[in-house]
């Protein structure tokens, strides 16, 4: 019978991504083995090599579109709610992203094969069929639903990534968040 345990795959998984995001593939598996208080020889068991340890480590988090499921909420608080949920989802995912696209090995079709409920063109297809079927039932004016969910994924990566890099403090005020969202609102909403 083997030893128990003493650090979790997790574990090592949340050092390794914490390291890599901070100083990227060039971290060494000394190094994250120190972080995380096990032997290198154990990171290597554990998942063989460095490029297999970044590239797990580094998988984003799940989204999920069950937000458009959720009965009895107006489209526009719908739409607001998957507005804050993308930001805040991809207020995770970039940290992440930035140093897997800069590794040479990185592929993105391969990515989202491997990803498949991170898949953004999914999300965006979910998206986009809401809008279709709330402009069916004509209580949103979008004649093109592509376009405007372009528009929230435009505006969520941007501001995810200035955020990123510093700008206004490195958070958008929430009253920023909130004219985003009612500029894009205003163009589809039917006047009454």
């Amino acid at each position: 019978m083997g030893r128990k345990r003493q650090v979790s795959d997790e574990q090592i998984l949340d050092s390794a991504r914490e390291l890599f995001i901070d100083k990227g593939f060039e971290v060494s598996t000394r190094a994250i083995a120190r972080h995380v208080g096990i032997s290198e020889s154990v990171l290597f068991q554990r998942f063989g090599n460095k490029k297999q340890l970044f590239f797990t480590s580094l998988a984003p988090p799940q989204f999920s579109v069950e937000i458009l499921d959720q009965p009895g909420n107006s489209v526009r608080e719908t739409l607001e709610n998957i507005f804050v949920a993308l930001l805040r989802h991809y207020r995770n995912v970039l940290p992440v992203l930035l140093p897997l696209m800069s590794h040479p090995d990185f592929d993105l079709k391969t990515f989202f094969e491997k990803q498949g409920e991170f898949n953004d063109r999914r999300i965006q297809g979910r998206i986009v069929a809401y809008l279709k079927a709330e402009h069916e039932k004509q209580t949103v004016c979008v004649y093109n639903p592509e376009a405007i969910t372009a528009l929230f994924f435009s505006a969520i990566y941007g501001m995810v990534l200035f955020e990123r890099l510093g700008a206004q403090g490195g958070v958008t005020h929430e009253a920023t968040l909130k004219a985003m969202f009612n500029a894009c609102w205003n163009g589809m909403s039917i006047q009454k």
